[in-house]
């Protein structure tokens, strides 16, 4: 066993040193800051994956009652944690938050697969890295700068031990176990981040975009997963209509099935972006969008852009 008082020797350190080429870690925390994934990046890329177990409700479906309101409140405190915490956040600007999430973002989408506690119980707090002998570090609260040692925090003292094998095999069982118990974990949703496994950034529409319609693509997507509604709007001539063929192109490769509805007078310009004409720029994406007019939403019977409505699906 190793003690680290996260003064002088720090479990940020030892990480540095334990994590190699293509290790496994399982880390069980209340709480992920972008902040310790800037400290510990170049380690963290090393690794072939990472499953990252939260010890309390976060990122997870609401269905709790809505009259145990005190359920809610330090839940989304969790959740603002992703973004870093009230002391890491005094430490740095907007500008530099926005470079390190989206590098984090690229990160996670690759490599990390989260889960979450659902019960009302509290899970412990720790960190395995699973080389040929493998270590525990425990306690482990959340995994911030704090808890790893880059800075005090609002702590008096922030100890870790960490164990060597076979009592941290103990801890990774112990992971295991609660990992697969589909009764206290769920998944976090994949749709907090766009998944890139769908291969959307390959697509041409995706290539023609700006990188500020890039931003607001996935900017969109985000919010049409979590609120199951977003408006796009800006001025004139800034490529609305690309962006909005991005997101559709993203939720068609999810086999999902998109609806357009637009005054009579453009019909032509949407069903032009889905049919394989010569003047399409993203023939190659073949879309499979239905353009009807919302001039029609009052009818259920006839046609609209050629369409049967009784029929239509």
């Amino acid at each position: 066993m190793k003690f680290f008082d996260n003064v002088k020797d720090t479990v940020k350190d030892d990480l540095q040193q334990t994590i190699k080429q293509d290790s496994k870690l399982s880390i069980a925390a209340s709480c992920f800051s972008i902040y310790a994934f800037e400290v510990l990046k170049n380690e963290l890329e090393k690794v072939s994956e990472l499953r990252f177990l939260f010890t309390s409700p976060t990122f997870t479906a609401e269905k709790t009652q809505k009259d145990k309101r005190e359920f809610y409140i330090p839940r989304l405190g969790r959740e603002r944690n992703l973004y870093g915490s009230e002391f890491e956040l005094k430490l740095r600007n907007e500008l530099s938050q926005k470079a390190i999430a989206k590098e984090c973002a690229d990160w996670i989408r690759r490599k990390v697969t989260f889960k979450s506690n659902i019960t009302q119980n509290n899970a412990p707090g720790f960190i395995h890295v699973n080389d040929k002998d493998g270590y525990a570090y425990i306690p482990i609260n959340g995994f911030t700068t704090s808890d790893i040692g880059c800075d005090r925090g609002n702590n008096l003292c922030n100890p870790v031990n960490r164990l060597i094998a076979p009592i941290s095999q103990n801890y990774l069982q112990l992971f295991n176990e609660l990992w697969n118990d589909k009764t206290k974990m769920q998944d976090v949703s994949e749709d907090v981040l766009p998944n890139e496994a769908t291969g959307f950034k390959e697509s041409a529409i995706w290539k023609k975009l700006y990188n500020s319609q890039k931003d607001a693509a996935f900017a969109i997507i985000n919010k049409l997963e979590r609120y199951n509604g977003c408006i796009l709007a800006d001025s004139v001539g800034l490529g609305k209509t690309f962006t909005a063929l991005a997101v559709i192109k993203y939720h068609e490769n999810r086999n999902k099935s998109v609806l357009v509805l637009c005054p009579k007078k453009l019909s032509n310009n949407w069903n032009t972006y889905k049919d394989n004409y010569v003047n399409n720029p993203i023939a190659a994406d073949r879309l499979r969008y239905d353009v009807l007019y919302h001039t029609d939403l009052n009818r259920s019977n006839g046609k609209s852009n050629g369409l049967d409505l009784d029929r239509l699906n």
